[in-house]
């Protein structure tokens, strides 16, 4: 069985402020797949969550999934015989350094309306679309690539479709030099916890911007570690995450392929800062 969502959610926050904005779109795009053995897959352009279900009755399931990041949701859902839809009632949970996030949502879902998955245009970009892109640059010193990261982008709710985008990027290495990793969505250039973020897009173009004076763990970079002070003639070898104070990410869509280039400053662990430049090109990902 496969299922859709036929409403827009509705959430209480319980803990926390964040997560409510791209939780709700990530509900509006995702499909439920309920397999015949009991897994279940929530997923979408930018998102995974995988878990369980079982028959509480014939017409209640319970559910609960976990994604790689460790969000979990878990809950009910009730089937309307007469209208052919579910009710959900489900609790979203995350930790992170930004706190504990809790919230509950309602949902309606349904089989597949016509044309779902068909996807749309928002400034003459595609989504929701997922690509592979490597990235060649350097910072810190340091030259780096090509490396390869995953890209997605997908809706978000918006007044203005200029500023209806999600972008998410990252790899699966956060000490490797190069990583660059951005999780903040915004709408219309909304404030965020520890910044604020836009991205906008027209005539195939995307622009993702941050300002975070303090640092925002939502856009980090991957350096090399500099040597502390006083101690110039020994380098520390590795590699530092950074947390991004400033940050551009230009990238041009064309048909299955995109191409760009990145810029950022951030904080350094033991003070002062640090550059990242970067240009990367890739192609989209069946599915």
């Amino acid at each position: 069985m496969e299922l859709y969502s036929r409403a827009e959610p509705a959430l209480t926050v319980r803990a926390g402020t964040r997560h409510t904005e791209r939780l709700a779109a990530r509900l509006r795009e995702a499909r439920w797949h309920f397999a015949p053995d009991g897994r279940l897959d929530v997923t979408g352009p930018s998102f995974a969550y995988a878990g369980r279900y079982r028959a509480a009755d014939p017409q209640t399931l319970m559910f609960s999934v976990i994604s790689d990041s460790g969000a979990t949701m878990a809950g009910r859902l009730a089937a309307d015989p007469a209208g052919g839809t579910w009710s959900a009632e489900l609790t979203y949970h995350a930790s992170g350094d930004t706190g504990d996030h809790t919230v509950d949502v309602r949902h309606r879902l349904g089989p597949p309306p016509p044309g779902a998955g068909a996807g749309q245009e928002i400034g003459g970009i595609r989504v929701p679309a997922a690509y592979r892109v490597a990235l060649t640059g350097h910072t810190g010193g340091a030259a780096f690539g090509p490396i390869e990261l995953d890209l997605s982008v997908a809706r978000l709710p918006a007044p203005d479709p200029r500023f209806a985008l999600d972008l998410t990027i990252g790899g699966e290495d956060l000490f490797r030099i190069g990583e660059l990793t951005w999780i903040a969505s915004a709408i219309g250039g909304d404030a965020g916890d520890g910044g604020r973020y836009s991205v906008t897009a027209a005539g195939g173009e995307l622009v993702a911007r941050a300002d975070a004076p303090a640092g925002t763990l939502a856009v980090t970079f991957t350096t090399r570690n500099p040597a502390p002070p006083g101690l110039s003639a020994f380098p520390v070898l590795g590699a530092t995450p950074v947390y991004a104070t400033t940050a551009v990410i230009r990238l041009r869509f064309a048909g299955s392929r995109v191409t760009g280039e990145a810029t950022a400053t951030g904080l350094l662990p033991l003070g002062g800062t640090t550059r990242y430049e970067a240009t990367l090109s890739g192609t989209a990902t069946p599915g």
